[in-house]
């Protein structure tokens, strides 16, 4: 949520972003152990959570609290939110993860119950929140249209169908690729390309494989390589609550993606005008191959894909969004003091 900062100053807002050291406990976002780890998980468990707190000093001289999830999500401990209920100032809860599946449920649904609002990036999240709070406004995945743009030229090379994500989700996500890739490589000249913090180290016979290491100030450069995008998920309830956001990128930038009907998937692509979704190992291999052997469609569903993005899912539109929530929890916190 780092680029609604200045679209929310933008609007008027006098807006601090903090983060907690470490902003992770096992790994950074590179996919390396942080040197906390290292000398013991446990330990950079507790210095976040001492971070936070320190972090939270001075909550009192704020108007309203934006956090993305729990404060300190590897523990059970909830004094960082404690604080900010203690204080009485308004806390507005975002979530874009399923992250209230197992151990966490007791804990998000108690932070829930206290916030003055909550903005789920889904309807499957929203069905949770409702349930524990009683203003949810779901604020989609988006990204920063001024800097996710279509590249001006297509990089020269054979066709390059492409995957982007962490290494958890490799693991689990591109397995559902291999098959299709392969028929569709065995009838089309093309590379596959996978960026993503980790490489899985595939040999998928066939396929000419390209493991790009995913560096977050090249992530847009990188993502302009791919001609096709590709998001496969299985059905199931963690997925159902991912938010969409490789789909997102890619359409932002133009390309046109193939990806699974699970959750909030079937509301970003619109089957068939910015896109294809794929239910089955036929619908894969037939939709990639579609878009594989069509420019002249790819580059229709690119240019309807970014309009989407900028319709649904930039950070304008987002902005606008969270700005009408936290304008309705002032005025009402204004006329609570005032009476």
């Amino acid at each position: 949520m780092w680029e609604l900062v200045g679209a929310l100053q933008a609007r008027g807002y006098s807006v601090t972003a903090r983060a907690t050291y470490p902003d992770r406990v096992g790994k950074n976002r590179a996919g390396e152990a942080t040197w906390l780890a290292r000398i013991s998980p446990k330990l950079a468990a507790g210095v976040r959570a001492a971070s936070a707190l320190a972090m939270l000093r001075d909550v009192r001289k704020f108007d309203l609290v934006f956090a993305n999830r729990d404060i300190v999500p590897e523990v059970s401990v909830r004094a960082p939110e404690r604080r900010i209920f203690d204080s009485r100032v308004p806390l507005v809860f975002d979530f874009d993860d399923a992250i209230h599946l197992g151990r966490r449920e007791r804990k998000i649904a108690w932070i829930l119950s206290r916030a003055a609002w909550s903005t789920p990036g889904n309807e499957f999240l929203a069905g949770f929140a409702r349930r524990h709070c009683s203003h949810v406004t779901v604020v989609p995945a988006v990204v920063n249209t001024d800097v996710y743009r279509p590249a001006a030229e297509r990089t020269p090379g054979p066709l390059r169908i492409g995957w982007s994500g962490s290494a958890s989700t490799n693991r689990r996500c591109l397995p559902l690729l291999r098959e299709p890739i392969r028929e569709l490589a065995r009838v089309v000249d093309m590379e596959f390309i996978i960026i993503s913090n980790e490489d899985p180290g595939l040999k998928w016979p066939g396929v000419r494989i390209r493991y790009i290491r995913w560096v977050a100030e090249r992530e847009v450069e990188d993502l302009r390589l791919i001609d096709i995008g590709t998001m496969p998920l299985e059905d199931r309830e963690f997925e159902r609550g991912k938010c969409g956001l490789k789909a997102i990128q890619y359409m932002a930038l133009g390309i046109p993606a193939v990806v699974s009907p699970v959750g909030v998937n079937s509301h970003i692509v619109e089957h068939g005008r910015n896109g294809f979704l794929a239910a089955s190992h036929e619908d894969w291999v037939r939709h990639l191959r579609t878009l594989a052997e069509d420019q002249a469609l790819r580059s229709r569903f690119g240019r309807e894909a970014r309009a989407t993005v900028e319709r649904r899912f930039s950070h304008e539109v987002a902005a606008d969004t969270l700005a009408a929530c936290f304008d309705t929890i002032l005025a009402g916190a204004g006329a609570r003091a005032a009476g």
